[in-house]
């Protein structure tokens, strides 16, 4: 299966069969899944971008950003890969659709926080350029350490 045959679309707002498949991304695949109502608020939010990969028409990866008003700068807040499709280029794909999505509306930089013991996760941003900023202890409700990492764009 090549990389171009996965399609990469962003939302402002998203329809309710794409929230159904992110939502069960979400909570079949992520150690931190979020519960409805905090999805409900969170995708009902001005501030809220969708970044989502289909193929055939199945949607097999998201990215959820915040478009933080504080650092005037988007915040990756979530981002998963169905497991059939890991390792072929997706998360990296999305990432890097986001990153030029929002360079085209002015951003200079995304910022994202990645738990310090999630080492493939912290290995994907590095490849993509993404730089520690800060170190945050006891960060996750779990009482996880994370890396505040940013990426110039």
């Amino acid at each position: 299966m090549s990389k171009n045959n996965f399609s990469y679309f962003v939302f402002n707002e998203i329809n309710h069969a794409y929230l159904e498949s992110i939502i069960f991304l979400d909570q079949a695949y992520m150690d931190r899944c979020w519960e409805m109502k905090t999805w409900s608020s969170v995708i009902s939010l001005d501030s809220s971008r969708v970044l989502l990969c289909t193929f055939k028409g199945e949607v097999v990866g998201f990215a959820l950003f915040s478009l933080d008003p504080f650092c005037e700068c988007p915040h990756l807040l979530k981002v998963a890969v169905r497991p059939s499709f890991r390792r072929m280029g997706v998360a990296q794909g999305i990432m890097r659709h986001a990153t030029f999505f929002f360079s085209l509306y002015g951003s200079t930089r995304i910022i994202l926080d990645v738990d310090t013991k999630n080492t493939p996760a912290i290995n994907l941003y590095k490849s993509l350029g993404f730089e520690v900023i800060h170190l945050r202890k006891r960060y996750y409700s779990d009482g996880a350490d994370s890396f505040l990492l940013g990426l110039s764009i």
